[in-house]
């Protein structure tokens, strides 16, 4: 990310960043906004929060704009979420992020429980694994290879049978 734009987005009316290769830091007093700059980029990647918990309560009407490195997200009181990107509009629908970013709930760990990993479930904490080194894309490969084994030996079979009644 090189740069963020924010507009109307919890404590902030209009904040621009820009951001150099490599680590970034965010500083400052409590309660001046630091951490809204992170909830901005996940609402940005992820649509989360859902709602209107996130606009900013001196501004009563206009639109919630965050901008990072030209893509746009903007939400009013009439639309549910709009995504402009490369000169097209894409609208976020259920919640649902209408392009694929690449970013996950992963990418955003919660500064408020640093145990996070450790209060998931067997299964949940298995799955955050998997995902973390790619093993859900192996099972998946695996699992179109089993499928495609399993079509390959049922034609077989028609084959072979329909052979035999040649024969």
């Amino acid at each position: 990310m090189k740069s963020l734009k924010i507009k109307n987005f919890m404590k902030h009316k209009n904040l621009s960043l820009e951001f150099e290769p490599g680590l970034n830091l965010i500083t400052g007093p409590s309660s001046t906004g630091k951490s809204c700059v992170l909830k901005a980029i996940r609402w940005f990647y992820l649509n989360q929060p859902a709602g209107f918990a996130y606009k900013n309560n001196d501004v009563k009407r206009g639109k919630v704009i965050v901008e990072i490195d030209g893509m746009v997200k903007e939400r009013s009181s009439s639309n549910s979420g709009i995504y402009k990107i490369n000169g097209q509009e894409y609208k976020a629908l259920g919640g649902k992020v209408p392009v694929d970013f690449g970013v996950s709930e992963l990418n955003f760990i919660d500064q408020l429980n640093p145990y996070w990993f450790f209060n998931l479930s067997g299964s949940e904490r298995s799955s955050f694994l998997y995902e973390l080194v790619g093993l859900n894309n192996i099972n998946e490969i695996l699992d179109n290879i089993k499928n495609e084994r399993n079509k390959i030996r049922s034609t077989y079979r028609v084959k072979k049978s329909e052979f035999e009644k040649v024969k």
